[in-house]
């Protein structure tokens, strides 16, 4: 995959979360980056359970339990909202959704350039007019069916802050 596909799909995960860059923004997308690790801290625990074999499993963290000096029912909220924007997925529950690939991709991208939008790379949210902003929607269909294992923070491409 080229670095300017992968840059596409990360400016096109990252527009979907629904925040717009006023207020307590480096905060909001501190809470994305948790909530986010929260699913991935999750997804990690059942796997390590399942591969040791165990049938009854220990309680794992879950959306229905606080983070922090946040309450239960706003851990949930975020995750829910995260959820409708495609970047976790649930069954029956949102007690212990799952990272899509997309997901992954802004977790990873979060922890690499931090929740500060404004030392983001200048690609995270432009682009130059000859190039798609965004995915269309064959093209996010196709990243959220990626197998988000193969997210690696190798899969975030490099990007030096903007200069403001």
């Amino acid at each position: 995959m080229s670095t300017k596909q992968r840059e596409l799909e990360i400016r096109s995960a990252l527009q979907r979360v629904p925040l717009c860059g006023c207020g307590s923004s480096d905060e909001l997308w501190g809470l994305v980056r948790d909530i986010l690790g929260r699913s991935l801290d999750i997804t990690d625990a059942w796997d390590k359970q399942r591969a040791a074999g165990v049938t009854s499993y220990a309680r794992v963290p879950a959306f229905y339990d606080p983070m922090g000096d946040l309450p239960a029912i706003a851990v949930e909220f975020a995750a829910q909202v995260l959820g409708v924007a495609g970047l976790l997925e649930h069954g029956s529950s949102v007690q212990c959704a799952w990272l899509t690939a997309p997901g992954k991709l802004v977790l990873l991208f979060l922890r690499k350039f931090g929740c500060d939008y404004q030392k983001w790379p200048e690609w995270a949210d432009s682009c130059h007019s000859d190039e798609q902003f965004a995915l269309d929607d064959a093209g996010w269909r196709s990243l959220a069916s990626q197998d988000r294992d193969k997210v690696t923070e190798a899969s975030i491409p490099d990007g030096e802050p903007r200069s403001w």
